[in-house]
């Protein structure tokens, strides 16, 4: 497929399958690993594959009339899923904006991406926290300490005491 027919790209669901690896090996080419199509070891891997070309928001862009989509995600994730259902958005289950590996997207709802949000922050609070730790805030949460005090006797954020909370319920 030439770039001067590209613009003429029918929608995802009619390309042919030698169509949608010619578009998937392009946007491959801009990834940190330099991957192509034919070398199959991107499909297997558990390795984020990093876009490594133009950026907005720490999400890669991409040509929409080349690809249908201008978020590179969108566009790999379309073209390995023959498309998107509308009103959709595609989630990074690695957290990873820059990353366009199939296998760590999948498509969910604004409440999907939600709750992966909430759940990586409050990984992100409870990170360092020792288990020994998050016991004692438990066993004084139980007994009726104020998260106030916890989070003084401890060294923690109120947040932290939250997270501990939500993330480990009595």
């Amino acid at each position: 497929m030439k770039d001067e027919d590209a613009t003429e790209l029918p929608l995802i669901h009619s390309l042919s399958q030698d169509q949608r690896r010619a578009l998937i090996s392009r946007l491959l080419k801009r990834t940190w690993g330099g991957w192509s199509f034919s070398d199959n070891k991107w499909l297997f891997s558990s390795r984020c594959v990093e876009w490594r070309g133009c950026k907005e928001a720490g999400y890669g862009i991409v040509s929409k009339a080349k690809y249908g989509e201008r978020l590179a995600h969108r566009a790999m994730f379309s073209l390995m899923n023959c498309g998107i259902m509308p009103g959709m958005l595609i989630c990074h289950k690695c957290n990873n904006r820059d990353c366009i590996n199939p296998y760590h997207l999948y498509e969910g709802t604004a409440s999907d991406n939600a709750r992966d949000a909430k759940r990586d922050r409050r990984r992100h609070l409870l990170a360092g926290i020792s288990p020994e730790t998050i016991a004692d805030v438990q066993a004084e949460l139980k007994n009726g300490y104020s998260e106030s005090e916890i989070a003084d006797g401890h060294e923690l954020s109120i947040l932290q005491i939250r997270a501990i909370e939500e993330e480990y319920p009595q």
